[in-house]
């Protein structure tokens, strides 16, 4: 079983962002095994987490490209939300490349936890307006 399941109520109805958030989910998933392994290795480690992040940037710039082309009026709030969070993944990111002390399985907790409140409480608001 997985660590984060996808569930229908985080559904927005907007297809590619669906499909987005399943694979952020199976990426935070990846970390997350990655991180708790009996037998955990760096590398392993390491790529689950620069594919995580390079992933979640796309998503961002293909979600705020849609919400711009659709005129969303939350777009500026929006941004400034997916910003601090890639601030703070790739300060903990940082941490973890230069050898302090980092506790992976508890990022990929984060993250899960910060996905799911985000689509449920902002994603799903812009799709209404897509979907309406």
């Amino acid at each position: 079983m997985s660590y984060l399941e996808w569930n229908p109520s985080l559904t927005t109805g907007v297809e590619m962002i669906d499909d987005q958030h399943k694979m952020l989910f199976k990426l935070i998933n990846d970390l997350h095994d990655a991180a708790t392994a009996d037998d955990e290795d760096p590398d392993i480690v390491t790529d689950a987490m620069y594919t995580l992040s390079d992933y979640v940037a796309e998503h961002f710039g293909d979600e705020e490209a849609l919400m711009a082309e659709h005129g969303y009026a939350g777009l500026p709030a929006h941004h400034d939300m997916h910003q601090r969070l890639t601030a703070q993944t790739l300060h903990l990111m940082t941490q973890f490349v230069n050898g302090e002390p980092v506790s992976l399985a508890e990022l990929a907790e984060f993250l899960g936890n910060w996905l799911q409140g985000h689509i449920v409480e902002q994603d799903c608001r812009f799709a209404a307006t897509l979907n309406g």
